[in-house]
């Protein structure tokens, strides 16, 4: 899977799906398949680091 950075395109998809998704308990994988190239573990690390910039 890819491990470079993530792009607009990736992040911008990972935004709409917490949007979508995020009622869920499965969050990290539904998003997973709705961004389509990223893992759920991906997609938990990049969540974390994202919720953090938000909150600074």
């Amino acid at each position: 899977q890819n491990q470079s950075q993530w792009t607009k395109e990736e992040h911008d998809r990972f935004l709409q799906a917490l949007k979508k998704y995020l009622p869920s308990g499965a969050l990290a994988k539904k998003v997973s398949e709705f961004v389509g190239t990223r893992t759920p573990l991906q997609v938990r690390s990049h969540a974390q680091k994202y919720f953090l910039r938000l909150n600074k």
